[in-house]
């Protein structure tokens, strides 16, 4: 089946997202970026995600998502969480999209650890202040070890030492996500699974935009945007025509 290109399509995306932060259960969900509100397709892809990081199978489950940037990698990871996350005990989000940003994150999540982890636990095997040390020494070393950890956006996988920042356990769920195959190859070392995200299908492309094609625009819309959103419209409803005849 022919594609859409999904990176045409992330304007529309980003008008329609709201933050997700918290779950309905009552395990510990860290700082999570803002999710789309009109998520279509993807059955496939969320249906490996359940099979390949189910909390109750044991050992350490790994999953490396590949793709081209915008073919929407982080949300479908965001979908996953907000239809499986409850299952966890703790989901923890590190932006890797730079080492400045993926030493950042590790310093929230430090500081979320000390404030907010279950005080009966395991002792934590490390004692220094290296915030990546710690939260990753709180991740091997645990009884609530059904978490999630998402690395987001490790395309400069050398800057960042990927390998480094997988903990060294027999439990607990990866997902990681990259524009770089060689993020798959490099963690195959570490029994990861890959995933290739491909851009959307023509049917939920169309969905996506026609769902979002006639809300009310934010102030911040620009007429340029505006007219990008009719002329992505039209462009769909003349796929779907050609599609028809």
């Amino acid at each position: 089946m022919a594609r859409l290109p999904f990176d045409a399509l992330v304007d529309i995306l980003e008008a329609g997202a709201t933050p997700r932060t918290t779950l309905s259960s009552g395990n510990l969900v860290f700082d999570l970026p803002s999710a789309t509100a009109n998520f279509f397709g993807r059955t496939g892809e969320l249906t490996a995600l359940r099979e390949m990081l189910d909390p109750s199978t044991p050992g350490r489950k790994g999953v490396v998502l590949y793709g081209l940037a915008g073919s929407g990698k982080t949300q479908l990871v965001l979908k996953f969480i907000q239809d499986c996350g409850s299952r966890y005990s703790a989901v923890i989000w590190i932006n890797a999209s730079s080492q400045e940003q993926t030493v950042q994150s590790f310093a929230d999540v430090s500081e979320t650890i000390s404030a907010l982890w279950p005080t009966r636990d395991l002792p934590i095997t490390y004692y220094g202040t290296n915030p990546e040390r710690r939260v990753l020494s709180r991740l091997r070393s645990t009884m609530h070890n059904h978490w999630l950890l998402v690395i987001d956006s490790a395309d400069d996988i050398e800057a960042i030492h990927l390998s480094n920042l997988i903990p060294d356990c027999k439990h607990g769920s990866v997902v990681v996500t990259s524009t770089r195959r060689s993020a798959a190859e490099l963690l195959e070392g570490h029994s990861f699974i890959s995933l290739e995200v491909d851009s959307l299908d023509n049917l939920s492309a169309s969905q996506l935009i026609l769902s979002t094609a006639h809300t009310k625009p934010t102030q911040e819309e620009t007429p340029s945007r505006l007219d990008r959103r009719r002329l992505f419209l039209e462009a769909v409803l003349t796929l779907r025509h050609q599609e028809a005849v």
